[in-house]
C-alpha cells in the first residue's frame, strides 16, 4: 500500500477550467442584435411615412375644403394635376386637357366609383372654371364634384 499511497499523494486535486468570458459574445448575438436594430429602424421609418400621409391628406383636405367653401373649381383642378403629376410619369399627365384629362382621372380612380369625371358632374372640371359664376342650377352638381375629387385624392394618399 506504500506504492499506492506514494502514487496518491502525487497527484493533484481536479483543476476547473477558467469562466468563460463574456466578451466577444458569439456570433449569433451579433446577429440578433442587428435584427432588432432593423425591427426598429423599419418601424420607425413605418410610423413616420404614415404619420406623413395622414398630414399630407389633412392638408388636402384642408385645401379641398376651402376651394369648395369658395367655390374655387379652377384651383380645383390645378390640385387634381398637380397630384397626378405627383403620382405618374409627367409625360403621361402634363399634356392632358378635355376629355382625355377625364378620361385619365377616371382610368386612375377607384374600381367601382358611383360617379365618373366623365359624367355631367365630372365635365363641370371643364367648363366651371372658366365662368364668371358658378350656375347656381349646378350648384348640388358642383358639391358632388368636390366629393369626386376628394375621392379620387384619398385614393393617391
Amino acid at each position: 500500500m506504500d506504492q499506492t499511497t506514494a502514487l496518491l499523494n502525487q497527484l493533484r486535486d481536479i483543476h476547473l477550467p477558467p469562466p468563460v468570458a463574456t466578451w466577444p459574445w458569439a456570433p449569433g448575438w451579433y446577429i440578433l442584435i442587428v435584427i432588432i436594430l432593423l425591427l426598429i429602424i423599419g418601424g420607425a421609418v413605418f410610423f413616420w411615412l404614415h404619420y406623413r400621409r395622414k398630414q399630407r391628406l389633412k392638408k388636402l383636405h384642408a385645401q379641398l375644403q376651402a376651394f369648395q367653401a369658395t367655390h374655387d373649381f379652377a384651383s380645383l383642378s390645378a390640385l387634381l394635376r398637380r397630384v397626378a403629376l405627383r403620382h405618374y410619369p409627367r409625360i403621361d399627365v402634363a399634356g392632358l386637357y378635355g376629355n382625355a384629362w377625364l378620361d385619365f382621372l377616371d382610368a386612375h380612380n377607384v374600381k367601382n366609383a358611383v360617379i365618373k369625371f366623365q359624367s355631367p358632374i365630372g365635365k363641370l372640371l371643364l367648363k366651371v372654371p372658366y365662368q364668371k359664376t358658378p350656375d347656381p342650377r349646378e350648384a348640388e352638381a358642383a358639391e358632388q364634384l368636390f366629393v369626386l375629387a376628394e375621392n379620387w385624392l384619398q385614393k393617391h394618399y
